[in-house]
């Protein structure tokens, strides 16, 4: 009897561009081809079936940590529109530096005008981050 140590991870791409558009990961290979039938993921599933599309698996890497690793790295270089962003902060990309904590907030969409005035803000506190040494 043939053991499979599972763990895959596994990318679709737009096939016209080869964007990816989804990563995921799973204990077995064939995880990945349920997306195409039903998947806990409503846009992907609809995506899915109104598009051409480039499925590829990678694995097995033999543990879970190892999988998440690779799926939560691969999330936050590739960004791929139909990620939900819940990928473990441990194995992010992010600047150098940043503690885990603060990852997600790197993720966010920067504030416009419209957002800091909003809801009749009395107080905003502007904070300048530089590299560069202050001239007095």
């Amino acid at each position: 009897m043939e053991v499979d140590n599972g763990h895959y991870v596994y990318i679709y791409r737009n096939q016209n561009n080869d964007k990816v558009r989804y990563v995921g990961r799973g204990k077995k290979a064939t995880r990945a081809v349920q997306h195409q039938n039903k998947s806990h993921n409503k846009n992907l599933e609809d995506w899915l079936q109104k598009n051409k599309y480039k499925l590829e698996i990678s694995g097995p890497y033999g543990d879970n940590e190892t999988v998440i690793a690779v799926e939560s790295a691969l999330i936050s270089a590739l960004n791929p529109d139909f990620n939900m962003r819940k990928e473990s902060t441990q194995y992010s990309f992010r600047p150098l530096g940043v503690p885990n904590k603060y990852v997600s907030r790197l993720q966010k969409e920067p504030l416009g005008l419209n957002e800091l005035f909003k809801n009749n803000t009395q107080r905003i506190l502007l904070v300048k981050v530089t590299d560069k040494k202050l001239r007095r």
